[in-house]
Parts: C-alpha cells; structure tokens; sequence
C-alpha cells in the first residue's frame, strides 16, 4: 500500500493532525532555508548560522519524520507529537514579547499546537494509533 493510499484510508482525524504537523515542517523548512541562505550571502556570525541551520534542519527533518510516521498509525510517533506540540508552545510563549512579528509568529505556533493536539488526543485517534504494536 503506498503513502498515499494509507493516508486515505486514515480516519480524518488523525488526517487533520497528519497535515498539520506536516505544515509545521514546511514552515521550519523554510525557516532554514532562509538561514542556509544567510549563511552563504552574509560572512559574519559563520558558526551561529551553521548551528541555527543544522537545528533547524534537524527539526524540520524530525517533523517531516513523524508525520509520516502518524499516517502509518506508529504509538510513539503520536507521543513524538505531543512533545513537539508542548515544546512548540513554550516556544510561542516566548514569542509575544518583541516586535509585531514575533505576534504573527507566537500566534502560528499556538494555533497549530492547540489544533494538532486536540486531534491528536480525540478519542479516534488515541485508538487508531494504539491498536497494535508494530516490530518494524
């Protein structure tokens, strides 16, 4: 069964949650490709830009990860997501102090926690992703 038929096949619920995590990693994608992009046009701040990149990219990486790892119905990849989700409001907590555009931003990040882990703990969920547990 490909990708994509298993993500058809997925209750909606678990779907929703499936593209909202996944949204986050192309929004943290982006994030570090804006940073890959200062790294190579601006000389100064090599090694600050080099450890954002390699973070961010390792985030991005670990939520493109559990997304597909939600729609094959994995038990730990929903506990990985509830993680990212606690870790993604602490982040946006932070967030509200500053400019105007930290606003925008600490208002992103708090929408799609809410919403990914208020389908994540649905009960359809919670019982779709510990039906079995998978050796592979």
């Amino acid at each position: 069964m490909t990708l994509k038929a298993r993500f058809l096949a997925l209750a909606w619920q678990l779907r929703v949650a499936v593209m909202v995590i996944f949204a986050e990693a192309l929004a943290t994608s982006v994030v570090a490709v804006f940073f890959v992009v200062a790294l190579v046009t601006d000389a100064k701040l090599v090694g600050t830009l080099i450890a954002l990149c390699v973070v961010i990219g390792g985030t991005a990486a670990f939520l493109f990860f559990v997304s597909r790892q939600l729609v094959y119905r994995k038990r730990w990849a929903r506990s990985a997501a509830v993680f990212w989700q606690l870790i993604q409001i602490a982040i946006a907590w932070n967030s509200f102090t500053g400019e105007v555009l930290g606003y925008y931003f600490g208002v992103w990040l708090l929408v799609t926690a809410f919403v990914a882990l208020y389908f994540l703990f649905n009960k359809r969920v919670v019982e779709l992703t510990d039906e079995q547990i998978d050796r592979d």
